[in-house]
């Protein structure tokens, strides 16, 4: 059994996390030996701990509102006060303590529904994390835990929403297209974390990025084609024999099959 301190620290972040009363915080922390992550699986499966948790919760919102307002404050852009820069969303991830290359920052970002990368807006900022319930730094630290579980990644449903945010979220603004090497980084950090079977490997990747940075005549990814590739990804076969050229792929993957089945075994 953990100690009192430290029990009594895993309550406090469980809370921070999930809302629930402290009975029930006691009651599935104890189920499972004070493991925050299974307790957090645990309240969400828990019908009557999150309708306990609900309770009461709208007569809350102002002050959690001002209370973000407050916190957005500190990284807005001297120059223009509703939004971030570069700057104060660098600062941000460093008060979470968490890397700003961190694929958690972008299911932040779909949260807090920044309009792109490197930039939340006042109003973004508060509405996300009005509708997480959390108004302070150390409840965001602890919230990115759910966000790196059920909330972020951990169904293909969601993961199929963050990996579509990604696109207009990290394209140039004003631009239609993203451009290939930012795509390329970003299938890298993303791809890993989707938990469908697939057959696409380490190898095809990294002919897919030969293909992009070679043979592919221009330097951008379109909209569609960043959201088939997805489909592509999860239904190729070991040496994409199976590909039917006639089928309505952009014309990129079509490409890139040609070129690179003589390459697989």
């Amino acid at each position: 059994m953990a100690s009192k301190s430290v029990r009594d620290g895993v309550t406090t972040q469980f809370r921070s996390v999930t809302n629930a009363t402290l009975p029930d915080a006691q009651r599935i922390l104890k189920k499972v030996n004070y493991k925050l992550e299974h307790a957090i699986e645990m309240f969400y499966g828990d019908q009557q701990a999150m309708r306990n948790a609900n309770k009461g919760d709208s007569g809350q919102e102002s002050q959690i509102r001002s209370k973000l307002e407050k916190i957005f404050d500190r990284y807005a852009n001297p120059a223009d006060k509703t939004r971030t820069n570069i700057d104060g969303t660098l600062a941000f991830c460093a008060d979470l303590e968490v890397d700003p290359e961190d694929p958690v920052v972008i299911v932040v970002a779909m949260l807090c529904k920044s309009p792109s990368m490197g930039e939340f807006t006042r109003s973004g900022f508060v509405d996300g994390w009005t509708s997480a319930r959390k108004d302070s730094i150390e409840g965001m630290q602890a919230h990115l835990i759910q966000l790196r579980g059920r909330e972020g990644f951990g169904d293909e449903e969601t993961f199929r929403k963050v990996y579509n945010f990604t696109f207009d979220w990290a394209k140039q603004p004003g631009q239609r297209s993203l451009q290939c090497d930012t795509a390329i980084a970003l299938w890298s950090l993303l791809l890993p974390l989707s938990t469908a079977p697939t057959q696409f490997t380490n190898r095809h990747l990294e002919l897919w990025t030969e293909f992009l940075n070679g043979p592919y005549k221009s330097k951008a990814i379109s909209k569609d084609s960043w959201t088939l590739f997805l489909d592509f990804w999860k239904t190729s076969r070991g040496d994409l024999s199976e590909h039917d050229l006639d089928a309505a792929w952009p014309s990129v993957i079509d490409d890139f099959v040609e070129w690179a089945r003589p390459k697989l075994p």
